[in-house]
């Protein structure tokens, strides 16, 4: 990182080192990263970039883990990682079909990853077809995710808030289901 860039604070090293700074400081109890960008790749760039690109974001995720491996204060035994949870999605994925510039469209099939926390981890939830177009198996949403993290926090995720005008709206949308696999 060279400190005299414009950029210097914008690479994937560096927003995870800020973010684990932020945690581990009290500065913040939710940090918002982006580990990996120019992935929008409709044309045969995607055989030279997304690799790269995205191992460069996985390291940096890796290194996340890495530095909160360290002993939390205050409670013997324990270690950043038992308090904190990182997930890392993106907001579409890869078609695996090639387009006709060779390329890789946008396809509503996701992956995602939870790690720490009370998060039950080493395993693979759900599948897709053999084209990697539409879930096979166990299909999980983003509403689905979101009610396993309130639930997670302690906080019931059909729980319901009201607003100033007294109109009753959920914390996680009402289709939401806790995926029990993750959840101890």
């Amino acid at each position: 990182i060279s400190p005299t860039s414009n950029s210097a604070l914008q690479t994937p090293e560096a927003q995870a080192a800020a973010a684990v700074q932020a945690i581990t400081s009290g500065i913040s109890r939710v940090v918002s990263i982006r580990v990996a960008n120019r992935l929008d790749t409709h044309f045969d760039e995607w055989t030279t970039d997304q690799g790269p690109i995205q191992e460069r974001g996985f390291n940096a995720v890796a290194k996340i883990v890495e530095a909160l491996d360290i002993d939390y204060p205050g409670i013997p035994g324990k270690k950043w990682l038992d308090f904190t949870t990182r997930i890392g999605f993106s907001e579409f994925c890869r078609g695996a079909m090639l387009n006709v510039n060779t390329g890789r469209d946008h396809s509503l099939t996701n992956a995602c990853f939870l790690i720490g926390g009370n998060i039950q981890g080493g395993q693979v939830i759900g599948s897709s077809d053999s084209v990697g177009e539409s879930p096979k198996d166990r299909p999980v949403t983003p509403a689905d995710l979101m009610a396993t993290i309130y639930s997670l926090l302690g906080i019931d995720p059909k729980l319901e808030l009201h607003t100033a005008d007294g109109r009753p709206v959920r914390v996680a949308p009402y289709e939401a289901k806790v995926v029990s696999e993750l959840v101890s």
